[in-house]
């Protein structure tokens, strides 16, 4: 995300203040040149709409002219996700924010001198770009590929958008460019390592709480003194069959 489409998405009327939302987190989620991949469950779960609503006010985003789509295919010829690029006009107010920045190419502005695109994760198509504390760092499909099949259960292109907002925001954070595979990879292991947790945590409360509640209902009932006689006759005949098998 920059801040100059943010600006220019929030100046946009789209007529919907749910294809508003989505246009910003299509801002949010796009690269400087404002291209992003995100799916429609995952445009759907980030705005808590259904998946239908999303894909019905993306196609509106289209027709107003605000988004063009694009089909992103496997190597096998299978299509994997819908591309978007972003074709916002420009406000008074981004216009300023260039000039006065310097952020002409619309890129997050750092600090540093050396603000030129790093390449080493970018073999095949850019996905996403983080910031090092040499500049920015492409993130390449081809590494992004292998972080898919690596964490499984992670969504992936959503933990590399929340990195890039996250170093955005802690600039005395950044690291070295040849030690950004190490961070992506140590996040994402983070990540696993918490699900694991809450799902280790889920199985073990599912378990427990019906154990606890049979052990309680035992109790209460050992501890019962007047017990209904339906009670001990039932006992009697338990103990009569024992017998019998006997």
């Amino acid at each position: 995300m920059t801040k100059e489409n943010l600006i220019c998405a929030l100046a946009v009327k789209t007529g919907s203040p749910i294809t508003k939302l989505l246009l910003v987190k299509l801002t949010d989620s796009a690269d400087h040149q404002g291209y992003c991949f995100p799916s429609y469950e995952y445009l759907a779960k980030s705005c808590e709409i259904s998946v239908r609503t999303a894909k019905q006010h993306v196609n509106k985003l289209v027709e107003l002219g605000y988004l063009t789509k694009t089909s992103r295919f496997r190597r096998n010829g299978m299509q994997r996700s819908n591309g978007y690029q972003l074709c916002l006009p420009p406000t008074v107010a981004s216009q300023q924010y260039t000039g006065e920045y310097g952020g002409v190419d619309g890129a997050p502005i750092t600090k540093n001198k050396n603000n030129n695109i790093l390449e080493g994760c970018s073999s095949g198509e850019e996905v996403v770009r983080l910031l090092s504390s040499e500049g920015e760092v492409v993130i390449g499909q081809t590494f992004f590929d292998v972080l898919r099949d690596t964490y499984p259960g992670v969504d992936v292109y959503k933990e590399l958008t929340e990195m890039r907002m996250w170093l955005y925001l802690n600039e005395s954070k950044r690291q070295p460019a040849n030690t950004i595979k190490y961070f992506v990879n140590t996040w994402l292991r983070r990540v696993v390592k918490v699900k694991r947790g809450q799902q280790e945590y889920s199985r073990v409360a599912r378990q427990s709480e019906p154990q606890t509640a049979i052990k309680e209902s035992l109790l209460a009932y050992q501890r019962k003194k007047n017990k209904h006689p339906i009670e001990a006759r039932i006992q009697t005949l338990i103990q009569q069959k024992k017998l019998g098998a006997k």
